[in-house]
């Protein structure tokens, strides 16, 4: 977990947990969604050296 207090300049209370896609996803779907879109990509040059995911679901 990483937690930020100031970001852009402003006083933040932040934390970021990296969870694994396709547990979120197996997640989502035993809740009742429908995981409709899923990309994953690799970090830009100035974010932390971790991989991205994005899932987008609908309720079912």
């Amino acid at each position: 977990m990483k937690t930020l207090d100031e970001w852009w300049g402003h006083r933040v209370d932040l934390d970021f947990r990296s969870l694994e896609p396709d547990t979120v996803a197996d997640l989502l779907t035993g809740a009742g969604f429908t995981v409709t879109a899923r990309l994953e990509r690799d970090p830009y040059p100035e974010e932390a050296p971790t991989r991205r995911g994005y899932l987008l679901a609908r309720r079912t």
